[in-house]
């Protein structure tokens, strides 16, 4: 799949099947699905975060899970703001970002370049669920230090939560070289894509957003069965 500034409904199924590839309740669908396609799949973690770099004919895929049963992963997606002796000198820190999302986006930003010896040789599309949206940061960071410039990237994220305030955009748009894509799956009834709340400032950052009609209640997990009703809907 190429880098692009528009998805068809198709590309989003793709894509939501290639996040459902680092869920560990799907492997063995997951190691047929990719069989089929030709992509060659490399599971990894971060902190208690499943994660999998799959690469394809054209492109490499950067993949996040979102929030299971981990109480780490839980106590993580709370924990917005900086300890308060926290030093503003350290090197990773970035003040205006969700905190416990920056540290773990900076530490698969740092695996990823690692796994690639910084030599990234074809587009990165990074995916991510919920807490898995997360990835959309590592994209960031990836577009400001990589020095595989001639690159380009992009990031595809289903029902994330907001990730950063005023701060973090305004030190993003000093330092990024080069237009930032990123595209937001939203279904209807999901409360994670509102939190943190607007009102302190979080938002979401340069998103192509792509509604999604609900179709089990309050429930943010069943992307693939609302992308198949937009499909329907769309050839009615």
């Amino acid at each position: 799949m190429k880098v692009k500034e528009s998805l068809t409904i198709d590309d989003w199924i793709y894509l939501d099947n290639l996040n459902d590839c680092v869920d560990v309740n799907k492997m063995n669908w997951a190691e047929g699905w990719l069989a089929d396609q030709n992509i060659k799949a490399n599971w990894f973690m971060i902190d208690a975060d499943e994660c999998g770099v799959f690469e394809a004919d054209d492109c490499y895929y950067v993949v996040c899970s979102g929030s299971d049963k981990d109480k780490k992963e839980w106590r993580g997606n709370f924990d917005a703001y900086p300890p308060i002796k926290k030093s503003k000198r350290e090197p990773e820190y970035v003040d205006g970002y969700h905190y416990n999302y920056f540290l773990t986006a900076y530490k698969l930003y740092e695996y990823i370049m690692k796994y690639f010896n910084n030599n990234v040789d074809k587009p990165l599309i990074f995916i991510g669920e919920s807490r898995g949206g997360l990835v959309e940061i590592a994209n960031q960071l990836y577009d400001i230090f990589s020095t595989s410039k001639c690159h380009p990237s992009m990031a595809v994220t289903f029902d994330p939560p907001r990730f950063m305030r005023k701060k973090a955009i305004r030190w993003f748009n000093r330092r990024c070289s080069r237009k930032h894509i990123h595209h937001r799956a939203k279904t209807f009834f999901t409360i994670v894509g509102k939190v943190p709340p607007f009102f302190l400032g979080w938002k979401h950052f340069q998103t192509t957003l792509l509604k999604l009609p609900n179709v089990a209640g309050f429930n943010h997990i069943n992307i693939g069965k609302s992308l198949q009703k937009l499909k329907r809907e769309n050839k009615c």
